[in-house]
C-alpha cells in the first residue's frame, strides 16, 4: 500500500471516529449550499414569471414593421411615387439574420364574412392572412387540430379547410387565420405588415438595428423605406427593472456565498486547531508536512462532497 493510500485510509477512519464533528461539518455545508441554491432558484423563478407577464400581457417584445407610404418634403407629407412591398419571400432572410433572437411574421388583415357550405348562417370575422408562426403571436389556446405551417397553400378557390380550432381569450374578436399565400383572399397590391417578436425585451434595440441592416440590402431606400414602431420608453423601463433585479439578486447571492464560505472555513479551521496534538505526534514519528496537508485535504473533500450533494438536492427541492 502506498503512503498516499494509507493517509487517505487514515483520513476516512478519523471521520468515522468523530461522527458528531463530521455531522456538524456536513450540516454547515448543507445549510450553506441549500440556501445558495434556494436563492438562485427563487431568483430564476421570479425573473421567469416577470418575463412571462411582459410577454403575455404587453406588446413590449413586438416590433411592428410597415412600409412608408409618405415622405416629408418641406414639412408637407407627400405620397411616394414608388412604394416598396414586404413579401413573404423576404421573411426567411430576416429570420436567418436574427439568429434565433426573434420570430418574424408577415400578415395582412381585413374584415370578412364566413359561412359553412349549405348553411344560411353567415358571421362577420376578422380575417388574418399570415405566414407560418402567426398563431404563436395571437391570443388563445389550440384546442383541436393543428397550427398553420409553411406547406399550407390553397389554390383556385376560396373554399378553405379548417385544420385547427383555437379557444379565444375573453373579449377577443372572432377571427380566421389563413395562409398569406392565398391570392384569392389577399388581393394583389395589398401591403402586408411585419411583426418581429423578440425572445427577450433586452434584445429590442439590437433587433431594430438588424432590421435596418436587412432593409439596406432589400430596398433601394434602405431603412428609410420602413416604418419601425417600438414602445421604446416602456422597453427602456423594463430593461432598467431587469438590470436592477439582477444586481440585487447578485448581491444577495454574493452574501450567501460569503456567509457559507466563512462558515465552512471556520469549521475546517476549528478541525485543525482541535487536532494540534495529533499533528505534533505525527510529525514526531516522521510524518511530513505534505502528508498532514494531504490528510486534511482528503477529509475536507469528503465532507464538502457529501455536504454539497445533500445541500444541492435540498436547495432544488
Amino acid at each position: 500500500m502506498s503512503i498516499r493510500s494509507a493517509i487517505a485510509r487514515t483520513a476516512f477512519e478519523t471521520l468515522r471516529a468523530n461522527p458528531t464533528h463530521t455531522l456538524m461539518s456536513i450540516s454547515g455545508l448543507v445549510i450553506g449550499v441549500a440556501a445558495l441554491v434556494g436563492v438562485l432558484s427563487l431568483a430564476d423563478g421570479m425573473e421567469d414569471f416577470a418575463r412571462k407577464q411582459v410577454d403575455t400581457t404587453t406588446d413590449l417584445q413586438s416590433i411592428n414593421v410597415s412600409v412608408r407610404t409618405n415622405e416629408i418634403v418641406d414639412g408637407v407629407s407627400i405620397q411616394r411615387a414608388s412604394i416598396p412591398v414586404l413579401e413573404a419571400e423576404m421573411i426567411g432572410s430576416l429570420q436567418n439574420l436574427l439568429l434565433g433572437q426573434a420570430t418574424v411574421v408577415l400578415f395582412s388583415q381585413r374584415n370578412a364574412v364566413i359561412s359553412v357550405p349549405g348553411d344560411s348562417v353567415r358571421s362577420a370575422a376578422r380575417m388574418v392572412a399570415a405566414t407560418a408562426g402567426a398563431a404563436d403571436l395571437m391570443p388563445g389556446t389550440l384546442t383541436e387540430g393543428r397550427q398553420l405551417t409553411e406547406e399550407d397553400v390553397l389554390l383556385d378557390s376560396v373554399l378553405v379547410e379548417i385544420v385547427g380550432v383555437v379557444e379565444l381569450e375573453n373579449n377577443a374578436p372572432v377571427g380566421v387565420l389563413v395562409p398569406i399565400s392565398v391570392s384569392q383572399i389577399v388581393p394583389s397590391g395589398t401591403r402586408p405588415t411585419m411583426i418581429v417578436k423578440a425572445g427577450l425585451v433586452e434584445d429590442i434595440p439590437v433587433i431594430k438595428n438588424t432590421i435596418l441592416t436587412w432593409a439596406d440590402a432589400h430596398f433601394k431606400e434602405g431603412g428609410a423605406a420602413l416604418e419601425i414602431q417600438t414602445n421604446e420608453m416602456r422597453v427602456e423601463q423594463v430593461q432598467k427593472g431587469v438590470r436592477l433585479f439582477k444586481i440585487i439578486m447578485g448581491l444577495i447571492t454574493g452574501i450567501s456565498v460569503l456567509v457559507g464560505g466563512v462558515g465552512i472555513m471556520n469549521v475546517l479551521m476549528m478541525s485543525v486547531k482541535e487536532r494540534t496534538k495529533e499533528i505534533g505526534v505525527r510529525k514526531a514519528v516522521g510524518a511530513r508536512k505534505s502528508h498532514i496537508i494531504f490528510q486534511f485535504m482528503i477529509e475536507s473533500i469528503a465532507i464538502s462532497t457529501v455536504g454539497c450533494a445533500v445541500g444541492l438536492l435540498t436547495g432544488l427541492a
